[in-house]
């Protein structure tokens, strides 16, 4: 585990005001943390592919836990419906590739996992609960095509309990927001919808924890979004459930507002060592992973794979699944040798098991 990149101060301001956290002064994160350990709920908000933000979030974890280990991490990573396999990893009753298979990570979420693994296996280790707070992305995107109307019997079922629309400045952010995408099909009122719909349901997991748990405390890590001045999911937490709580955000130099956060922290870049690429684009198949395209400068093709090619097998392991592939090349680097097995279809001589062995590559652009 890479040393947290934060020389941090506290420093009390006005009320209005946050607390920053700066790199260059000498106290560390932990001096916030006894601030913190007296709030029932602290949300943490982060760039899902910043690797700074998830080590600031395993180390006020951290702090929180030590302070009290009865407390649970709510999650935006995992879909609520996938919550009893969240519960089995955390008990040790499946592995790490058995969580991701069965929530169906790598077709959800899709970031890198190494960015998430430290926060759950620390959770794993100490055993504390991991809440699956997200909406399912099939009723985000019916609401955003067709609005909560026009949904079907069985999806409005997944609805959360209550909304509140009445946050003019929040609708104004998300407007914003909707007007960069000017290829938007679907009406504003619509993508409102969905938005607030992903923040309603996310406070509706964190609010029935809290009341069914009123022993424990609890940390959100959740896209900055919902957190930043308190609009997506604080708010209506504190709307189910009448709560004390704090939020932390990290930030850019310069690239802040009062108010935003009640803590924010002010992080040096940290990345995660670069991951080995197969350079293949691929879709699962009933046979195993099917090559669909190759990025340019592809060792996978220039060692001999071909798009048609179902892949079987890599490093002796079965990749009978996307999951499968991804995970047996989680921890590589550029430069790795890597064996596949694989089955090609040829004209003549029909389906035939064919094993190629190449260094994985770097990451690369897609060919057009």
């Amino acid at each position: 585990m890479p040393a947290l990149p934060l020389t941090v101060h506290a420093e009390q301001t006005e009320s209005a005001d946050p607390h920053f956290i700066k790199l260059e002064d000498a106290q560390r994160l932990s001096d916030i943390g006894e601030q913190l350990a007296q709030k029932r709920v602290v949300y943490v908000g982060e760039t899902h592919s910043a690797y700074r933000d998830h080590l600031v979030q395993l180390e006020l974890l951290r702090q929180l836990y030590n302070a009290n280990p009865e407390m649970a991490i709510g999650v935006e990573w995992f879909h609520a419906r996938f919550q009893n396999h969240l519960d089995d990893y955390i008990q040790e009753r499946i592995s790490e590739k058995e969580l991701l298979s069965r929530t169906e990570y790598y077709t959800r979420w899709r970031f890198d996992y190494r960015l998430y693994r430290p926060i759950m296996q620390f959770a794993r280790e100490h055993g504390i609960p991991v809440i699956a707070l997200n909406a399912s992305k099939e009723l985000i995107r019916a609401i955003s095509s067709g609005g909560i109307d026009n949904l079907s019997d069985e999806m409005k079922k997944q609805l959360p309990s209550s909304y509140d629309f009445t946050n003019a400045a929040y609708e104004q952010k998300l407007k914003v927001v909707y007007d960069m995408h000017s290829e938007r099909s679907s009406e504003f009122r619509w993508f409102h919808e969905a938005q607030l719909t992903w923040d309603e349901t996310m406070a509706d997991n964190v609010a029935k924890y809290l009341d069914a748990n009123p022993a424990h405390r609890m940390i959100v890590f959740a896209g900055s979004g919902h957190v930043t001045h308190r609009h997506g999911i604080p708010s209506r937490v504190q709307r189910r459930t009448d709560v004390n709580d704090a939020t932390v955000l990290t930030f850019k130099d310069g690239q802040f507002d009062p108010g935003m956060a009640d803590f924010l922290v002010l992080a040096e870049a940290v990345e995660l060592p670069t991951q080995g690429k197969l350079g293949a684009f691929l879709e699962t198949a009933d046979e195993g992973v099917r090559v669909s395209g190759f990025t340019d400068g592809s060792t996978a093709k220039e060692a001999g794979m071909k798009v048609g090619d179902i892949i079987i097998a890599v490093d002796d392991q079965p990749a009978a699944t996307f999951t499968d592939l991804k995970y047996a090349i989680l921890d590589k680097r550029p430069g790795d040798k890597l064996e596949v097995r694989l089955l090609r279809n040829q004209m003549i001589l029909g389906v035939r098991e064919k094993t190629l062995t190449f260094k994985l590559g770097m990451p690369s652009r897609p060919l057009h």
